[in-house]
């Protein structure tokens, strides 16, 4: 592809970019076009991928570029992205199933999406995909597995029962219409979510995570919020290990809201970790299913 500018002549491939000022070819590492090059032609990439810790984390890549761009109807996300979608399925994910915008096979992991502090996000009233899922976020999102180890999978502590998602007939990798995926994790309720006065420069979780008059955790909304929220459930994804440096930049627990009028049916709030000191938090709580919408 050709680019033609006031400055200069730029061009580009599958695998390299270069231009008329710079004429050494450079690898497009951080681009979905590249990052999927493999699927499509096996010479396109010389260079291992050493940051990456399976395939799915090619994916990720891919989500964190895609969602920084900018799209008149933040509905279009989801369609937008399904030729990715095939082109990964084919080459890294034939036998795996694509539940909007994530796979089955890695799904625990999937979930623990995070929002790009730097970035604004928000949450449209009108429905294009589930709360769980990133594409229900208009702003850029990332997961934290490229520079930090990935959660191991005997670390999950969720389980994903059921699938019943309704999708457009034309593009089943396309637009979603509805539903809801069944789960089976430990859940337990806050007092409140609080922004404290101060919080940590290099922290990624910038409210408190209050049970009674105990501060249990950290955790971040996804999309603008009031300095306070109640009535916030918190979802157990990973175990979580003391002393871990790696787990203040990683989440372990998801932030829920309960739908009005069911004990059972929860949308995403946002993602979080505990202290500490409190990782015995959810050890008097028995797993139970529920429905996520």
């Amino acid at each position: 592809m050709l680019h033609f500018s006031s400055l200069c002549l730029f061009w580009e491939c599958r695998s390299v970019d270069s231009s008329e000022i710079n004429v050494e070819k450079r690898r497009l590492w951080n681009r979905p076009r590249w990052i999927l090059s493999q699927a499509q032609d096996d010479q396109a990439v010389v260079e291992p991928l050493d940051y990456l810790h399976n395939q799915y984390d090619r994916w990720y890549i891919v989500l964190r570029e895609f969602s920084k761009r900018k799209f008149t109807y933040t509905s279009d996300a989801l369609p937008a992205v399904s030729g990715l979608a095939r082109i990964f399925q084919q080459a890294y994910a034939e036998k795996d199933e694509y539940i909007a915008g994530l796979w089955r096979q890695d799904f625990a992991q999937g979930l623990l999406w995070l929002v790009d502090g730097s970035s604004e996000t928000s949450k449209a009233q009108e429905y294009w995909a589930p709360s769980w899922s990133w594409a229900s976020i208009a702003g850029t999102v990332h997961w934290p597995t490229r520079t930090i180890p990935r959660h191991k999978r005997d670390d999950f502590t969720v389980e994903l029962l059921e699938v019943n998602m309704r999708v457009a007939k034309e593009n089943a990798m396309g637009t979603v219409l509805g539903g809801y995926i069944r789960m089976r994790g430990r859940l337990r309720s806050l007092s409140v979510v609080r922004k404290p006065e101060e919080w940590g420069a290099f922290s990624r979780f910038r409210y408190d995570l209050w049970y009674e008059d105990k501060i249990v955790g950290n955790g971040q909304f996804d999309a603008d919020q009031d300095d306070t929220a109640e009535e916030v459930w918190l979802l157990q994804m990973a175990a979580q290990q003391s002393g871990d440096c790696f787990y203040p930049y990683h989440p372990t627990v998801l932030m829920l809201e309960r739908l009005c009028g069911s004990q059972t049916k929860f949308v995403r709030l946002g993602c979080g970790v505990l202290d500490d000191e409190q990782l015995d938090f959810f050890d008097i709580c028995e797993p139970q299913t529920f429905d996520f919408y």
